[in-house]
């Protein structure tokens, strides 16, 4: 089993490779559009550098619909000849409640994307593919299986707080006049039968999200509605199924996820289960300090462990914020002797260091390999 973290600086992009799984998994792929280290040619560089790298057959899996989770994705779909053979999505394709789980999902995307970047063209990025849903307890190609998202939680947490009584009315409407044209979208895409591709009805669903993106783009929707609440609440997060190999290392990936996720999860039975001793951990939201996302992986991280924090900063208006992560991570780190894996040193270090870091922007690096 071997774990490759690419820098993305403030983004994401991971790739999983192991001998008893046919095909690798990508998770993630992108970088922030206001990333201050990694723009403009750099920016375009670094797309090309990742796509040499993943291999010629290999499967996506895209943990939320945000810009710097899967730009990267929408570079390769105009610019590369290589294509997602299995692309996993974060299943929140619903339309009881008058879409409200979609409405989400387009408003995520829109929180830090920018024109022609948003939900329905990712989607039409994958179309060709063969889409697949997760949810709790589904499995992701042969080896993994997804602990969230669930989508009657967040439904539910959506419904209680009214999250979509600050937007007018006509807006409202027009979220869930496009919502429903992308879950025919999505309904058709995953209908397709094996991995075989229909030419008549890709056609039409590229018209479909075509004209939904352009719709969405229209909308004149105010940075930050949701609110941090639920803005990455449909985060996948994964772990490889328990003894499945046992010279495999265990791992969990979690997305941007947030604490009190990871919080109902130790203790909620009712699905798969975190396991005890995961030597691989992908710390939630790049390891920011920001106070619902930091989670205490004593309890289940096995000592000699490596942490993957795919932190960095970006420049919002005249400022450039440095995400700096959270540093009880160092703490705990330290505590298990095991190996923090960043993607930018000068974002991070405030005070005490970990004992054992690696820092991959840092030539030659560019990229680190978790054997």
């Amino acid at each position: 089993m071997a774990v490759t973290m690419f820098d993305t600086d403030f983004g994401d992009c991971f790739l999983i490779e192991n001998e008893h799984v046919e095909v690798p998994l990508c998770v993630d792929f992108g970088i922030h559009k206001n990333n201050s280290v990694i723009r403009g040619s750099a920016r375009t560089k670094r797309y090309k550098e990742i796509i040499d790298h993943l291999p010629e057959e290999c499967d996506f899996l895209l943990t939320h619909y945000h810009f710097d989770h899967y730009s990267g994705a929408l570079y390769m779909s105009k610019h590369s000849k290589k294509k997602f053979r299995n692309v996993y999505i974060p299943d929140v394709w619903d339309s009881s409640n008058k879409y409200i789980l979609v409405k989400m999902a387009i408003l995520s995307s829109l929180s830090n994307g920018k024109k022609g970047a948003n939900l329905a063209t990712f989607l039409k990025a994958i179309c060709k593919s063969k889409v697949h849903l997760v949810a709790r307890g589904r499995n992701i190609s042969n080896n993994f299986v997804a602990l969230w998202p669930e989508k009657e939680k967040i439904k539910q947490g959506l419904i209680d707080d009214n999250i979509f009584s600050k937007l007018p009315t006509s807006t409202n409407a027009k979220l869930e006049e496009i919502s429903e044209k992308l879950h025919k979208a999505v309904t058709m895409m995953v209908e397709l039968p094996g991995n075989e591709v229909d030419e008549n009805n890709t056609n039409e669903i590229e018209a479909i999200l075509l004209d939904c993106s352009e719709d969405i783009d229209q909308l004149d929707i105010p940075v930050g509605t949701l609110g941090e609440k639920y803005d990455n609440a449909e985060s996948i997060v994964f772990s490889n199924k328990p003894n499945i190999n046992n010279n495999d290392r265990n791992m969990l990936f979690t997305g941007d996820i947030y604490n009190e996720t990871l919080k109902y999860l130790a203790v909620n039975k009712n699905g798969p289960q975190l396991l005890n001793d995961y030597q691989i951990i992908k710390v939630p939201h790049h390891g920011t300090s920001l106070n619902f996302y930091y989670y205490d992986f004593t309890k289940i991280a096995a000592p000699n462990s490596f942490f993957l924090v795919p932190n960095g900063s970006v420049k919002l208006g005249k400022n450039k914020k440095k995400w700096g992560i959270e540093k009880t991570y160092v703490y705990d780190v330290n505590l298990l002797d095991a190996t923090m894996v960043l993607s930018n040193k000068k974002a991070f270090f405030r005070g005490k260091k970990p004992s054992k870091y690696v820092d991959i922007s840092a030539k030659p690096h560019d990229f680190y390999e978790v054997v």
